[in-house]
């Protein structure tokens, strides 16, 4: 693949893209080893224009050949996406081709058992053992979290909470929640302020890579076999699926993961036990006739004709 009529290349507008949407941002050391990999596969000299359906179906199939799971290649082409729409943006390329992910569900949804997570806690140190339960309990974004200031934090020992703002923005409306903390997370974070009074908050110190690396590492000495596919992410997927698991309503949990609609959260809704069974007793009560022979209220009567 060469370049043509003096026309923008991927080598330079990868790097415009690059510049715009990831650097500087979480995920920025990620960005660039996909890109890399694009560069490596395509070379920098590639037009947009060549880069088309077909061509990310060899991508893909390379990619394979190498090892890499459906999750890894996912979020590469996660990426390529992204840039593809920068070359369109600056007028380099018609229209982003359709690009078709693996859409490995196991993947996306993954989260942890009881026992893995414990087997994970038990492998990590410092300061990540903290971010670690606050991610598991709290359920939120990890830039969120390494986003929080001391002021966002109520760490009274009677009642603990935080409270988002930097949540996702849609139409130019920044929405933010408080979620109540347990003290077992709260504890380690008080303990922590008064340590470091100076410092802008609990996790600010901490970059998203290193967590990122410490928790793959430590999924890894546990024994995890798809270790590469658990990233910061699961353990909000891991917190809303234990939720879930224990009976607290969707609702409730939209609430705490600052969802802006009720679909996104019913992603969860297969993990619900006895998700209809537990409404029997309640339409009991709304039968003509309850269990013991009496209506409903109490006349001897049908509810019809009690109406009548």
């Amino acid at each position: 693949m060469t370049k043509e009529n003096n026309k923008k290349t991927i080598g330079a507008l990868f790097r415009q893209g690059y510049a715009l949407h990831y650097q500087g941002k979480p995920g920025a050391k990620n960005a660039m080893c996909h890109i890399d990999a694009m560069w490596w596969f395509w070379g920098e000299g590639t037009l947009p224009s060549e880069i088309t359906v077909a061509e990310i179906t060899r991508f893909k199939i390379d990619q394979q050949a190498r090892g890499l799971t459906p999750g890894s290649i996912d979020r590469k082409l996660s990426t390529l996406s992204v840039l593809l729409k920068h070359c369109e943006d600056m007028g380099e390329l018609a229209s982003v081709p359709k690009i078709k992910k693996f859409n490995d569900e196991a993947y996306r949804d993954r989260f942890l058992s009881q026992e893995e997570s414990q087997a994970i806690y038990d492998k990590l140190h410092g300061d990540f053992i903290t971010l670690f339960k606050f991610l598991l309990q709290t359920g939120c974004r990890i830039r969120e979290a390494l986003g929080l200031t001391w002021a966002d934090l109520k760490l009274a020992v009677e009642a603990s909470s935080v409270t988002f703002w930097n949540t996702k923005i849609k139409k130019g409306t920044m929405r933010n929640r408080t979620v109540p903390l347990a003290e077992p997370v709260a504890g380690p974070l008080r303990q922590y302020q008064e340590y470091e009074p100076d410092s802008a908050g609990p996790f600010t110190h901490i970059p998203y890579a290193r967590f990122h690396k410490a928790l793959q590492d430590a999924a890894k000495a546990a024994g995890i076999e798809d270790y590469r596919e658990i990233t910061p992410h699961t353990l909000r997927h891991t917190c809303a699926s234990w939720l879930v698991a224990q009976g607290v309503d969707l609702y409730r949990i939209k609430h705490l993961l600052g969802h802006q609609r009720i679909t996104t959260t019913e992603r969860y809704a297969h993990l619900a036990p006895n998700a209809l069974t537990d409404i029997l007793p309640v339409m009991n009560r709304l039968t003509l006739g309850t269990p013991d022979g009496q209506t409903l209220h109490g006349t001897g009567g049908s509810y019809l004709s009690a109406q009548q």
